[in-house]
Order: structure tokens, then C-alpha cells, then sequence
């Protein structure tokens, strides 16, 4: 039976009612998990959903593993207890029959993220334990959980009336023009169908009459033939990918039908079908979409799924995703990700959260990460006020678009979690930041459609510059305002500021100066000033550098301007330290990028040391193992470090002679060597390894590669 048809007989009207459990036991005592529940809230119970945890019953699916917790920062989040995530050093290339930790096998090397892999630990292991090992192992860059996320002309359609959000008249009881302007534009653009949309959710219903003709197709495939016709690594992926069910093999399977409801909903806001004479109409009328599942049925993927997914999107045309989903701490391998993409022309369109916080404060993930391609949504309402329930963030969240109460298209069939919110199919209204979201992503893809030579950047600033201003969003976004469809499709932009983050080198005395650029997005004729301050990163005013504040003030035609901080040199060997400077009450121009942030790079020598790799000889020959230990630049001063060797699958004594002591660099010196003993033999052996470790640096240092490998290889 296909998924599809499986679907539609998935629930009758008399199955049971799913509950829900909210309790997990560990060890002897009972833990509390509260999870966020998928990015959307349904209207009529919007604080009873948010916080609640849903679990499947019943086997795992394919690929699903067990999860616990992770607390960071007095929260808690979700990870897989069967799999990691290990990024090896760009200079690591065999990793083939490493012993890295007891029963770990090295899996997948992830798409978008060079040198990330998924690890598989054996039954028992602790995660915690699993992360230690790799963060101390020198070949490792990182090392983090595999976190569990979560979902967050006037047409002729009957329901258009209902979509209060693209055309409010006060039919819901809200205020008349709080609304993104959709019937203003669709009378100049309606989209020509140029660019794909990837909606990376739960999947999409695309059998639904209101979406499938909008629907992407991959024309490298042959539907329903059972063949991956267009090599790809997937069979089937006619509509998109679905990165939930995976075949025997861990490969991802080609049916994203929407087994839960919250895809769908965000793809019939973004491109419903428009003057179809039927439901509702999408923001754009004729955008392709397209289907990329790794949420599962209750709304919940993990890291690795959403980096399979954004990386089918971008490899197989999707300029724009959006991605009404998040939770979860800083997660650098989904960073890496959404970075490797914007690197490749993709914009990233995700929901700020529906937790009601400061996200410059309590940030959602990914919607938070400071990167240029992502721009994050907050939700607004009827009255455009900011939702109750949305996150905000004055550096952090980017912009408004109505979230509550939004009409959108349902399954066609019932899922076991529109069973249990009690949500009809076809069409129906939920609340959240992932409603709002689509609407942006539709207005991004009609801006596309229009400039496909625009970068994601570029698109991002029209979307922000040219909003309409609200009060309650005025220092809640970094805009300070709500979508507008008309204003971005047809409008001009007036001038804003931008400023560039810098970076400087600390220095050993005195003071050097951190540079940060001002810019103008477009000349004016007007004067335009804006104040600056200064305020602590990780690094700390007064000890690390000298506060500042002023105002800066642009001449007519003038585009940029500079703010010097002069930041403490010291001989501390320390992390690199930032700091930031924040602009504010602009006159005669808006903020579109109103936080810099300075790093302080520390000049302390950084201490490494390189891997030998040799044939071990005869019986009663010695071979010399010569150990490089490099400072990364020359120092004034002296720099000592400690070091010792240590057994790996080679022992001392037999294999090799054990050796301690220190070195000693002299002031601008940067390279010592320790040389090792290694006895030779005639026995056929595997290769064997022993290590040369560095300890015990001076202040004045910083070791970055502790542990040297010496691979003795089998020449017998």
C-alpha cells in the first residue's frame, strides 16, 4: 500500500483518542520534558499547545532512535541517545578503522558541511561521555548531540474572505489595513513561477486541489517506477524527499506526503493556488513547491535529517526554504549548514519561536543565528500587535507578518495529530510564528520571480526596508515593522544603515584600534545622524577595551562613516573576546542592521604539534619518529610546554621508548622537535599507534593540538 492511500485509512472517526505523555522516567526518579510543541498553535486553546510534549506510540519508525535530555542555560532539550554529530579537522582524511571511542563506528560524512559526520555509539554508551572523548581528541573540531527539533486583484477562491492576513477589511474584528497589501500586489505580479520554494516540514499534501498545481515536480524522475532515474541517491522523489522513513539502507525515500498536518498549512499560505474558483489563495499564485520532509508525524526530526533536507533543497533548485520549525541550544553543524547554502545563493525563512520571549535573550534556534541569509519572523495579529505568544528581539528577530488565527489548507485526509487537535481536513485556521512565516517566503518568492539576479541578501533588505512601521514592533524587530507584499514588490526603499562587524589584533601593550564601517543602503539628500554605543560581549569594558558613544552624522550624498574603539593589549593567553556596538534613534533613515560585533583576536602563540607516520624497520632496528611542535607566530618572549608520550595500540617499551620532559621556545623562535625511539621487528602486525602529548603551557600560550599520532606502520 502507498503512503497515500495508507493515509487516507489511517484514522476513521471512531479510533481511539492518542494521549499524551508528559513524563519520562530516568533512573529511579521522574523528569518533567517539556518540549515545545510544533511551531503553530491552534486558535482555540493558543497556551495549552505551546508547551506541551507529544510522543508517538508504538515501534520506532525507521531511523528513529530513543531521545533524553540535554539542559543548557536552566533549559532542556531533546537529542538522540544512539547517534552524535563529529566534525573532523579539514586535515583529517583517512578515517577508516580509527578507534576514536570504544564501539563508535564513524558513519555518513553529512552534506553542506565538510568533514561532518554522523557517529553511531554502541548500546549503553552515554552520550556525555561519547562528546568528551571526541572534544579532546585533537582531530576534532566539534563535537554536539544530535538535537531533536520541532515544527513551529482580489481572487475569485470562496474563502479568500477568511484570509484576514492578505486582505484585512475588519472581517474578523480587527483593524482594516493591518494586512500584508496581497490584493495591491497581485495587481501588478502575481508570480510567473520562476522560482521553488522548499518547504522543509512535515511534507505536503500534494494530491490537496488547492496546491497541486503549484507543486515542483523532478523532471529527472519517473513517478511511482520504483527507480532513481536521476541518480540522485533517491528513488521516486517525484514531488521532493522525504527524510523521515528511510529505506533498509538509511537512505532517504521519495513520498513527502504530509502525515501530520503543519506542511501543508505553511505551503497553502506561500503558494496556494490563486483565482482557482476553490478554498483559498497563496501569497504567491504561481511559485513551485516543493515537498521536503524530516519532521515526523508528531512534528519532531533531529540535526541530521535537517541537514539532509536543506541539502536536497539547494542541490536540487531551491533558492528560497522556509522553515516554520526550531528548538534546541546552539547547534554549529545546522549553523555550518544554513551557511554552506547561503554560500550558494539560498535564503533561509524561519520562525522566531512561539515561546513569547526576547530572542536577543533567550534565542530560538534557527531562527537566531546571525547570519545574512536567514531571516527570522515574528507573528502578528488582526490589530497588528505583536502576538501574545510570538518571540521578539530587537538584533534577533527581522520582521513582522500576520500569525494568529490564519486560514490555510489542510490534508485532504485525517493524521493522527489533526485527530487529536480536533482539526478538520481540507482547510482551517491555526496560530503561530510558522503561519506567519510563509507569508514572507511568498512575498520573497514573488521578489525573486521578479530580480532572479538578486542575492538573498538583497531580497532580504527589500523585504525589511519596506514594511510598514509599527509601534509594537518598534525596537521588538530589527525592522520595526510588518510585512508589506505591495511596498516590497513595487515600492522604493528609503535609505538605512547598516553596520559591518571588525575584528583587530589585541597586542601585547597599549592600544590598537577596532575599526567598524557605517554604511548608507542609498544616497539621501538629507542630513541623516544615528547615535552608537558600545557594550560588552565577552569582553569586559574598561580591562579589555575603552567604551564609546556618540552620534555619527551623514552630509547629503555622503554613504559611510566609521566608529573607532580602542580596544587594551595584554599578555594574557586567551579565547578571542567580543564586544558590541549598537546603533540607534536614526533621523531621516531607518536601522536595517543596527548591531556590530567586534572580535578581539588574541595574539598569544598558539601551540601545536604535528603526526608522524612511518615504516617501523627490521628486527634490532631503530626508526627516529620526529615530532614537530610548531608556535603559530613569533613571540617576544620565552614559551615553554610540557609533554609526555602515551601507549595507543603500541606499547611503551616494546614498541617504542617512552619519553617526558619540556621545551622551551627562545623569543622568536617557532619551531622545536622531540624525537621518539621506535624498535623494529620481523612479527606481521597491524599498523600501531602511539601517542606524544603537550601539557603544562606557559601563561603566555595557548595549546590548540595537544596530542601528535605516531602511526608505526607494518613493513614486514
Amino acid at each position: 500500500m502507498s503512503l497515500h492511500n495508507w493515509l487516507r485509512n489511517f484514522r476513521s472517526p471512531m479510533a481511539p483518542h492518542r494521549g499524551r505523555r508528559d513524563h519520562v522516567r530516568r533512573g529511579s526518579r521522574m523528569v518533567v520534558k517539556l518540549r515545545p510543541g510544533v511551531e503553530c498553535l491552534e486558535d482555540r486553546s493558543l497556551p495549552s499547545i505551546s508547551p506541551v510534549m507529544i510522543l508517538p506510540e508504538g515501534p520506532l519508525q525507521p531511523g528513529a532512535s530513543r531521545t533524553e535530555m540535554f539542559v543548557h542555560e536552566e533549559k532542556s532539550y531533546e537529542y538522540d541517545t544512539s547517534r552524535i554529530l563529529v566534525r573532523f579537522r579539514p586535515d583529517v582524511s583517512v578515517l577508516t578503522g580509527m578507534n576514536f571511542f570504544d564501539g563508535a563506528t564513524i558513519g555518513r560524512e553529512l552534506p553542506m558541511v565538510s568533514g561532518l559526520h554522523e557517529v553511531r555509539l554502541a548500546p549503553g554508551v552515554e552520550v556525555e561521555d561519547a562528546l568528551a572523548t571526541f572534544r579532546n581528541n585533537p582531530l576534532v573540531q566539534y563535537a554536539q548531540p544530535n538535537f531533536r527539533i520541532q515544527a513551529q486583484v482580489t481572487p475569485n477562491d470562496p474563502s479568500f474572505s477568511s484570509l484576514w492576513g492578505m486582505n484585512n477589511t475588519g472581517q474578523t474584528g480587527g483593524t482594516p489595513g493591518a494586512d500584508i497589501d496581497a490584493p495591491e500586489v497581485w495587481n501588478h505580479w502575481t508570480g510567473n513561477g520562476s522560482t521553488i520554494v522548499a518547504v522543509i516540514d512535515t511534507g505536503v499534501d500534494y494530491t490537496h486541489p488547492d496546491l497541486v498545481d503549484n507543486m515542483w515536480t523532478n523532471t529527472g524522475e519517473i513517478p511511482d517506477d520504483g527507480l532513481d532515474n536521476d541518480s540522485n541517491g533517491i528513488i521516486d522523489d517525484y514531488y521532493g524527499a522525504n527524510f523521515v522513513y528511510r529505506d533498509e539502507f538509511y537512505n532517504p525515500t521519495g513520498d513527502p506526503l504530509d502525515d501530520h498536518f503543519h506542511g501543508t498549512h505553511v505551503a497553502g499560505t506561500i503558494g496556494a493556488v490563486g483565482n482557482n474558483g476553490i478554498g483559498v489563495a497563496g501569497v504567491s499564485w504561481n511559485v513551485k513547491i516543493m515537498a521536503v520532509k524530516f519532521l515526523d508525524y508528531w512534528g519532531y526530526g533531529y540535526t541530521s535529517d535537517a541537514i539532509d533536507a536543506l541539502n536536497y533543497a539547494v542541490s536540487m533548485g531551491a533558492m528560497i526554504s522556509n522553515n516554520s520549525w526550531g528548538g534546541g541550544p546552539y547547534d554549529q553543524g545546522l549553523y555550518d549548514a544554513i551557511q554552506s547554502a547561503g554560500l550558494q545563493g539560498h535564503l533561509f525563512i524561519a520562525a522566531a519561536g512561539n515561546y513569547g520571549e526576547d530572542a536577543d535573550e533567550s534565542p530560538m534556534y534557527p531562527a537566531a543565528y546571525d547570519l545574512d541569509n536567514i531571516i527570522s519572523v515574528a507573528a502578528t495579529d488582526h490589530n497588528d500587535q505583536l502576538a501574545y505568544f510570538s518571540n521578539y528581539g530587537a538584533n534577533s528577530v527581522d520582521l513582522g507578518a500576520p500569525g494568529v488565527n490564519i486560514y490555510s489548507t489542510f490534508p485532504t485526509y485525517l493524521t493522527d495529530a489533526m485527530w487529536d487537535y480536533g482539526l478538520e481536513t481540507e482547510y482551517g485556521a491555526i496560530s503561530g510564528t510558522s503561519m506567519a512565516t510563509p507569508h514572507v517566503a511568498g512575498v520573497a518568492s514573488l521578489l525573486r520571480d521578479l530580480h532572479p539576479d538578486w542575492s538573498p541578501l538583497q531580497i532580504k533588505d527589500q523585504l525589511l526596508l519596506t514594511t510598514d512601521s509599527l509601534f509594537s514592533l518598534n525596537g521588538n524587530t530589527v525592522s520595526g515593522g510588518r510585512l508589506n507584499a505591495n511596498s516590497a514588490v513595487t515600492g522604493t526603499v528609503s535609505s538605512r544603515l547598516r553596520i559591518a562587524d571588525s575584528s583587530v589584533l589585541e597586542g601585547n601593550t597599549g592600544t590598537n584600534e577596532l575599526v567598524f564601517e557605517v554604511t548608507l543602503t542609498t544616497p539621501s539628500n538629507d542630513v541623516i545622524t544615528v547615535n552608537y554605543s558600545t557594550s560588552n560581549g565577552t569582553a569586559l569594558a574598561g580591562s579589555d577595551y575603552q567604551t564609546q558613544s556618540g552620534t555619527l552624522t551623514f552630509a547629503p550624498g555622503e554613504m559611510s562613516k566609521f566608529i573607532t574603539v580602542h580596544v587594551n593589549g595584554d599578555r594574557i593567553a586567551e579565547q578571542n573576546e567580543t564586544l558590541l556596538v549598537t546603533l540607534s534613534q536614526a533621523t531621516n533613515a531607518g536601522i536595517a542592521d543596527g548591531l556590530g560585533v567586534g572580535t578581539i583576536v588574541d595574539n598569544e602563540p598558539r601551540i601545536s604539534i604535528s603526526d608522524v607516520s612511518l615504516n617501523e624497520g627490521g628486527n634490532k632496528q631503530t626508526t627516529v619518529f620526529t615530532f614537530v611542535v610548531t608556535l603559530s607566530a613569533a613571540y617576544d618572549q620565552p614559551v615553554t610546554v610540557s609533554f609526555r608520550t602515551a601507549n595507543g595500540t603500541a606499547s611503551q617499551g616494546s614498541d617504542y621508548t617512552a619519553r617526558s620532559g619540556s621545551l622551551t621556545f627562545a623569543p622568536n623562535e617557532t619551531s622545536k622537535s622531540i624525537t621518539i625511539s621506535v624498535k623494529g621487528d620481523n612479527k606481521r602486525e597491524a599498523d600501531e599507534l602511539f601517542y606524544l602529548d603537550l601539557f603544562g603551557n606557559s601563561s603566555n600560550s595557548v595549546i590548540v593540538r595537544n596530542r601528535g599520532i605516531g602511526t608505526i606502520l607494518n613493513d614486514d
